[in-house]
């Protein structure tokens, strides 16, 4: 089975009109949690996640209404006494710009505000795992693990 034409760049717009961009929110299906979606040419991705400072989810994307890629993750903030507003706006400034070849979060590295983005992906869209991590001073303040791919 191969990802549909059209997957990638869908994957690119749809995380850029989630939660990096701070739209997307609908009802959630379950209580408790947080849900976005954005739909568009056949393609509907759906991220339902729980918490904040430390969080746990996952992404779904359907072509046709079926289920075709997931990815799974968790992590969140790690230094005590961390701006965690602060941590979140640079965190959605990263992922406003995903690697188009391997959308799965930010670019591999990222700066601005005082911070360090780095996001390290093994494998390919089909079947990837990976971590990012925010630095302040050398310091890791905030760090993710996640794990995906196509749905066969």
């Amino acid at each position: 089975m191969v990802l549909p034409a059209g997957f990638m760049d869908f994957l690119v717009m749809a995380k850029r009109n989630t939660y990096a961009g701070n739209s997307g929110r609908r009802d959630p299906l379950f209580p408790g949690a947080l849900q976005l979606e954005f739909a568009d040419g056949g393609f509907l991705y759906r991220d339902i996640y729980y918490g904040s400072l430390f969080f746990v989810g996952q992404e779904v994307v359907h072509s046709m209404g079926l289920p075709i890629w997931s990815m799974s993750y968790s992590g969140g903030i790690i230094a005590l006494n961390a701006d965690s507003g602060h941590i979140y706006t640079f965190l959605k400034s990263a992922l406003l710009n995903p690697d188009p070849k391997l959308p799965l979060r930010g670019p591999d590295k990222f700066q601005s505000q005082g911070l360090h983005y780095e996001n390290s992906a093994v494998g390919e869209i089909e079947n990837f795992y990976g971590t990012e991590r925010i630095l302040k001073n050398s310091e890791t303040v905030y760090t993710m693990r996640y794990s995906g791919g196509m749905i066969k």
